[in-house]
């Protein structure tokens, strides 16, 4: 008979927390973590999905007052859950609802009310799906949720931020500097070097606007297959046309669109034209200190509660210490 496990967690539909037991069983060989686990319960019944990782630990957990959201949106949450790390990334720059959602818990702590009240001036959004945009924030660990006793709702602290750099390629450098076929086109292989990374730092430093816009670009590189693919063949070094076997008008599109981008340089030496990869993009996660002074601030302005400031501090410690 297989072992059972306790689990904990506050239903906000409840408003109390519940004791769940499942098998220790139902974590083992799963195709990604974490993973979700519906828990159906109350009177009228409503439903609690709870997002487990490996040792049954429970994530995060979204309560949903009507059953058919969940039995109608169960497929669209399972592309989102199982959706790779760069994946999700890549999905909050490219919802611009979900965008809003991320900038604005950049900026402090907001109850539930508060961010559904912001998101509904979008002429898009809609309600019942506020949990669907906010899954990515939290399956990457972006995004912490708490219920708040004072104002019996829910409140979303971001404890994690994150940037998209663009560095140069390692292996390609040293190619250039030490292979004796391409030692010849290095000089020019460092040209279009700097000429990339100087046009990437302008574009970068020219305001929130197009620091966004080259976010969400150089994710599109690093998620979308028909990038992803050439990103790929390039990694281990240069390579002719003919050896990245490209088909098609959009194949040689997207290679157009890379090189426009700065991505990829093209290198012509005496016996043929090579596609050289010029940059890698790699993300990094961190603990936004630069909330401490904004929770602060806004306790000082009674725009959030001292529960709020006490929840998301203590979440920025344990983020840290991480």
């Amino acid at each position: 008979m297989a072992k059972m496990k306790r689990l904990y967690a506050v239903c906000k539909i409840c408003n109390k927390q519940l004791t769940i037991e499942v098998s220790e069983d139902i974590a083992k060989d799963r195709e990604y973590y974490p993973f979700e686990y519906i828990d159906i319960h109350g009177d009228p019944e409503h439903a609690l999905m709870l997002f487990l990782d490996q040792n049954l630990a429970v994530r995060e957990a979204i309560a949903y007052r009507d059953l058919n959201i969940v039995k109608q949106k169960g497929q669209q949450y399972k592309d989102l859950i199982r959706m790779s790390e760069t994946d999700s990334f890549a999905s909050i720059y490219a919802d611009p609802i979900r965008l809003q959602l991320f900038m604005r818990l950049t900026e402090g702590p907001l109850t539930e009310d508060d961010l559904i009240e912001i998101l509904s001036k979008n002429e898009g959004f809609i309600e019942d799906e506020f949990n669907m945009i906010l899954l990515p924030l939290i399956k990457l660990g972006l995004v912490k949720t708490s219920w708040l006793q004072e104002s019996f709702q829910m409140g979303y602290f971001l404890i994690k931020d994150f940037m998209v750099l663009r560095i140069p390629t390692k292996l390609t450098s040293n190619i250039f500097s030490k292979d004796d076929r391409f030692k010849p086109y290095s000089e020019m292989f460092l040209k279009s070097l700097n000429e990339s990374f100087a046009n990437y730092a302008q574009r970068f430093l020219a305001g929130d606007a197009a620091r966004i816009k080259e976010t969400r670009l150089a994710l599109e590189v690093r998620s979308q297959l028909e990038f992803l693919r050439i990103f790929n063949l390039l990694w281990n070094g240069p390579r002719t046309f003919k050896e990245l076997e490209l088909t098609g008008e959009d194949d040689i599109k997207h290679l157009q669109e890379l090189i426009e981008r700065g991505v990829i340089t093209e290198i012509k030496t005496k016996t043929d034209i090579y596609y050289a990869l010029l940059t890698d993009i790699i993300i990094r996660k961190f603990t936004p200190k630069y909330l401490i002074n904004a929770i602060t601030q806004k306790l000082e302005n009674k725009e959030i509660t001292r529960e709020m400031a006490l929840n998301h501090l203590d979440f920025l410690f344990e983020a840290d210490a991480k």
